[in-house]
């Protein structure tokens, strides 16, 4: 596929993988897709950040990371030019498989802000030398609408107003309200500050730490989880939320040699703490925990037989992943196991009563892990 891919290129004689060439003949999809791969290695390589940044839709290989960011969104060109700015400036920041996500997220908040500035404006809120407390008032109350209508929640309310406040208070730190700026003369009374963010809902008391007659019928139906693909992977990424009460994300990222020993013999998980951007914590296991490790270590051995240890992924993803570096992902992860407790019977209680099955997520076992670890001490 490779080798007709270059002989297209060498005979329309194409001198860069552009997005616009088109491949022709025969598997030209085929070829589509691994010239677009290409082109991306390539501007990754290039490291054209510059380039990119000027763009309304950014393609985040370039910057190191995987993912998308989309700008389009956002109606003013000042408050559009500032948010990518903005994102320039805060990418770096965020760690972790998925950064472009928070930010995704911070970005449909602005995008929120600017659809009503252009809504309420005659101006559209295109110069922001004119914006100024009262149009962040009338944002205010637009928000307490949607909620009132029941178009949006009170979490969602609050995350808007804290992601746009976030955006407009970093805006002003970068410079970018002064004279030659994307939002030159914006005034210091258009942001949004701890006192505009409503009080989040009160949330209802949550099952946090699993019963322990409800931990014993899941360990029981462990082996349902290695039905279909990526069974193997999955099962060994729910053992080990249940026996180390990591995160999912730190569990689902997990690399191929994350088990050593202390110098007393003692197994010890090593893991990448994203959430705090504490990597290489050690976490002492017990030794049934490091045979479930060891025994994934060997089927990843198996599958991936000349690949490099050191390169290789403790619970690598079926789907492109020709070299087993490539882990399978958290929302996978936490898909599954949703899908697994669906397939169970009824869980009961020892006293006869039904245990919701909706409170049975990921996050229960690291409550469940704490407790367990505080009753042991």
């Amino acid at each position: 596929m490779l080798r007709a891919l270059v002989e297209d290129l060498r005979r329309c004689g194409a001198l860069s993988l552009d997005p616009a060439w088109q491949s022709s003949g025969p598997m030209a999809r085929e070829k589509g897709q691994i010239g677009r791969s290409l082109a991306r290695y390539v501007r990754a390589a290039a490291g054209d950040t510059a380039g990119e940044a000027a763009k309304d839709e950014w393609d985040l290989i370039v910057f190191g990371s995987p993912g998308k960011l989309t700008f389009t969104g956002i109606a003013q060109y000042w408050l559009r030019e500032s948010v990518k700015r903005w994102a320039a400036d805060e990418l770096p920041r965020h760690r972790g498989q998925r950064p472009h996500a928070r930010l995704r997220h911070i970005i449909a908040a602005v995008a929120r802000l600017s659809a009503h500035l252009h809504a309420a404006r005659d101006d559209h809120g295109q110069r922001p030398a004119e914006l100024g407390r009262a149009d962040i008032e009338s944002f205010l109350h637009y928000l307490a609408y949607l909620e009132s209508a029941g178009q949006l929640t009170r979490d969602r309310r609050v995350r808007f107003c804290q992601d746009a406040g976030r955006v407009l208070s970093r805006i002003r730190a970068l410079g970018l309200t002064a004279p030659g700026e994307p939002a030159a003369g914006l005034a210091g009374s258009f942001t949004l500050t701890a006192g505009d963010v409503p009080r989040a809902a009160e949330r209802p008391e949550p099952c946090r730490d699993l019963p322990a007659e409800i931990m014993r019928a899941l360990t029981a139906r462990l082996e349902d989880l290695e039905r279909g693909s990526c069974g193997t992977e999955i099962r060994t990424g729910i053992e080990l939320l249940m026996d180390t009460g990591r995160r999912p994300a730190e569990i689902a990222a997990l690399a191929f040699d994350c088990l050593t020993r202390d110098s007393d013999g003692s197994p010890v998980m090593i893991y990448d703490n994203h959430k705090n951007a504490r990597d290489g914590r050690r976490l002492p296991v017990s030794e049934t925990t490091a045979t479930v490790i060891i025994r994934q270590q060997q089927r990843v051995r198996e599958r991936f037989p000349a690949a490099s240890p050191g390169a290789l992924a403790l619970l690598p993803t079926v789907i492109g992943n020709p070299d087993g570096a490539r882990p399978i992902s958290t929302e996978s992860l936490i898909q599954r196991h949703h899908d697994w407790i669906g397939r169970m019977p009824p869980f009961t209680l020892a006293d006869g009563r039904e245990f919701d099955k909706a409170k049975v997520v990921p996050y229960c076992y690291r409550h469940t892990y704490v407790i367990c670890t505080a009753r042991a001490v």
